[in-house]
Formats: C-alpha cells, sequence, structure tokens
C-alpha cells in the first residue's frame, strides 16, 4: 500500500520509530525498527544478572517478519494484541486507533475498576506464558 506521512509527530522508542500514516482512508501506524546495540547488549545483561538464561530463558531480538508473526498469532490466539495490517520489508504496519489512551489516563478519565482491568491484563500475560 502506499502509505503518506500525516503531519503528526512520530512516536521514537529504543528499538523503533512508529509514524502516524494514511492510505486509502485507513490510519495506521508504520513501525520502523532502530538499532540500538548497547541497550539491547543492557538487558542481555540484567537477564543474565538476574538468572533468567541461566534457568532456560532467552533473549532474542525479534525480525520484523518474526514480529509480525508472532502479533498475528497472539491475536488470533484472543490474547489482548493488537493484529497488525501488514508487513513491508522490515516494516509492520499496524492500525492506529483513534480514541485509543493510556492506562493511567483512562484511569482517571474514567469511572473503572482498575483492579479488575489489571487483574484481566495479567491473566491476559498468564495465558500468553501458558501458550508458549
Amino acid at each position: 500500500m502506499n502509505w503518506k506521512e500525516i503531519d503528526r509527530s512520530p512516536l521514537v522508542g529504543e528499538f523503533n520509530t512508529n509514524y502516524f500514516v494514511s492510505a486509502s482512508s485507513v490510519d495506521a501506524l508504520l513501525r520502523v525498527p532502530r538499532r540500538n546495540p548497547d541497550l539491547f547488549e543492557n538487558i542481555i545483561h540484567e537477564y543474565r544478572s538476574i538468572g533468567f538464561t541461566r534457568s532456560g530463558g532467552r533473549v532474542e531480538r525479534r525480525s520484523a517478519m518474526e514480529q509480525f508473526e508472532f502479533s498475528r498469532k497472539a491475536a488470533e490466539s484472543g490474547l489482548f494484541v493488537l493484529p497488525p495490517l501488514t508487513l513491508e520489508r522490515d516494516r509492520i504496519v499496524y492500525p492506529f486507533l483513534q480514541n485509543a489512551q493510556t492506562l493511567d489516563v483512562y484511569f482517571h478519565t474514567e469511572e473503572r475498576d482498575s483492579s479488575m482491568i489489571v487483574f484481566e491484563i495479567i491473566q491476559d500475560l498468564c495465558r500468553a506464558h501458558t501458550m508458549g
């Protein structure tokens, strides 16, 4: 698809930059990977320090294809994961949710039982780990 960048500042993270894009009346986030070998090495060191890797855990960076498939399968399995729209080379395109809020904002703007929502998120994480 021929994505056009929307006039909005990208979301810059340590491992990805997310650009706001649009095509054929579809708004999306174009996730472009960024290299950050120093941070990745620090993460590996931290997990090694807490014994995670000695216990059989692994720390690895997924390719765009691996991340796309991982997200797609997680969403298809019913986990609370936003399914990707498409994969274009090393870039993943996710739908952009116009009215989405971060949890900290959501908890302060709505009369919600935050403990129930946190419980559901933890249950979802447990399901994810059980599924592998």
